[in-house]
């Protein structure tokens, strides 16, 4: 190629200089070096072009994301898991760094994944880094809640569900009573979570007052959604959550763990009473914790602030309920899935009632250890909170839709 071009710049020189000796114009010898200079430079100038052109472009990137298998998000310590970077397209030429967050760091050419296997509990961002030959790099984070297998069983009752009668007069926004139907037939736990549960899944315990039995706290309504989620995925069931950028979906029909409905709430609750508790009537429903209150019938159903010593106690001390579920009425409060509106009876659906689409707080059940009767109804709608809000009278009693 380069000869080729040679002979044209050189053919090109030779007709000038005989054009220019046929019109009488003589060229010097430096004017003719010049001339010729410029040939070679062009010559230069193009051989570099070429060489540049005739070069291997570095490998182009991609887009990677990292899966496992199995399934290291809720994984077990011991097990050997193989996380590889997934791309539409997996060109030669590319370096992949691998970090597990646990010290350990592998680096590998043209080789898209890896095994590795935690030896301790612990929540691991598991990174990927694919490099070009020019150091371009891609990358994708993963993370990995490490826990035992080991989980503590829940003890939990099925219901089948059905009509009974909601809300109460005692308080405006507990109103209109009225008919509401459950069709779905449903698990519930017939305790609160307790703090061993809690923390042996997520890794931490929330809790004010500490006790492995005692019932979990301080625990957000997120904190809750993703507690129900991640023990779904490590028991093999499907979650029921599915968590956007700013919204949460609830499927109902999933066969994994939620929170209960407030209807779903106040109908196990209730366990065909409707009576203030499922002991009983109060003697003074509108009144709290003044020193005055005597309540006996709460009492025998729940820990409240006339006999818990202003703190929680283990579940499971106080009378059950018909269908067999204890610490409905005090101890912990309960989320559920709710929306809260004071207009919600008044608007909602009688068949499996879901709340409102939206609003800013969500509905807590069921009062707590520091409060009285008005509280603690199985009607009570009590102090709704916004769902990122942490409290030591609040925690969580799961559910599953039983298919």
């Amino acid at each position: 190629m380069l000869f080729s071009v040679f002979l044209h710049l050189n053919s090109k020189f030779t007709q000038s200089l005989t054009l220019y000796q046929s019109i009488g114009v003589n060229l010097t010898n430096t004017q003719m070096f010049s001339y010729r200079l410029f040939i070679l430079i062009s010559l230069a100038m193009i051989g570099l072009s070429a060489c540049s052109e005739n070069a291997t472009a570095p490998t182009e990137l991609v887009d990677v994301t990292i899966e496992s298998s199995p399934q290291a998000a809720e994984g077990t310590n011991g097990v050997v898991y193989r996380f590889s970077a997934v791309s539409d397209m997996q060109p030669a030429g590319l370096r992949y760094e691998w970090n597990f967050d646990d010290g350990t760091v592998v680096e590998l050419n043209d080789q898209a994944f890896v095994d590795h296997a935690f030896s301790e509990f612990g929540l691991y961002s598991v990174r990927v880094r694919v490099f070009n030959e020019r150091g371009d790099f891609s990358e994708d984070e993963y993370q990995c809640n490490i826990r035992s297998n080991d989980q503590p069983t829940i003890d939990m009752v099925e219901l089948n569900g059905g009509t009974f009668s909601m809300g109460s007069t005692v308080n405006f926004q507990e109103g209109p009573v009225h008919e509401a139907t459950i069709t779905r037939k449903f698990r519930i736990a017939t305790t609160e979570l307790n703090q061993y549960a809690f923390k042996l899944l997520m890794g931490y315990n929330p809790s004010w007052f500490r006790g492995d039995s005692l019932p979990v706290e301080q625990v957000s309504w997120f904190e809750a959604i993703e507690y129900c989620n991640r023990r779904s995925i490590r028991e093999g069931l499907q979650p029921c959550y599915t968590i956007g950028n700013d919204t949460i979906q609830c499927d109902f029909d999933a066969d994994g763990y939620r929170l209960p409905t407030e209807a779903e709430w106040e109908y196990a609750c209730r366990a065909g009473t409707t009576t203030h508790y499922y002991t009983g009537d109060a003697v003074q429903p509108l009144v709290d914790c003044q020193s005055f209150v005597v309540d006996e019938a709460l009492s025998e159903a729940g820990w409240w602030c006339r006999n818990s010593d202003l703190r929680t106690h283990i579940p499971g001390q106080k009378t059950p309920n018909a269908f067999g579920l204890f610490d409905m009425h005090g101890n912990v409060s309960e989320w559920v899935w709710d929306w809260f509106s004071g207009e919600t009876y008044a608007n909602s659906s009688r068949i499996d009632p879901v709340g409102p689409d939206f609003a800013t707080e969500r509905v807590t059940r069921g009062g707590s250890w520091d409060v009285g009767p008005f509280n603690c109804r199985s009607g009570s709608r009590q102090k709704p909170r916004h769902p990122d809000r942490k409290m030591h009278t609040v925690g969580i009693r799961l559910v599953q839709t039983i298919q």
